[in-house]
């Protein structure tokens, strides 16, 4: 497999980051299994490695200067959005 089909198969998966967040739960997990870490360890390293994938999430979207929720130039200034039926007194 050529390092770009890699990078396709990682990005359909989930990105780099997601997939090593779910391998260290796996292994953590095994670890748990196998009597070589406890449960309170396996507690405190799950929730640094799903609290370290959501502050990268944080950092990237912000990086990227919240582009992804601005809304697109054809959508703007087209007034008010129509109102629903529940919304009409």
């Amino acid at each position: 497999m050529t390092p770009a089909g890699a990078a396709v198969w990682i990005d359909a998966l989930g990105g780099r980051r997601f997939l090593l967040c779910g391998a260290m739960c796996i292994v953590n997990a095994i670890l748990v299994i196998m009597h070589r870490i406890g449960e309170g360890s396996y507690t405190n390293i799950i929730l640094g490695t799903i609290g370290a994938f959501i502050i990268g999430n944080s950092f990237e979207n912000h990086g990227q200067g919240g582009q992804q929720f601005q809304v697109p130039p054809s959508e703007q200034g087209h007034g008010p959005p129509p109102q629903r039926q529940w919304d009409q007194h």
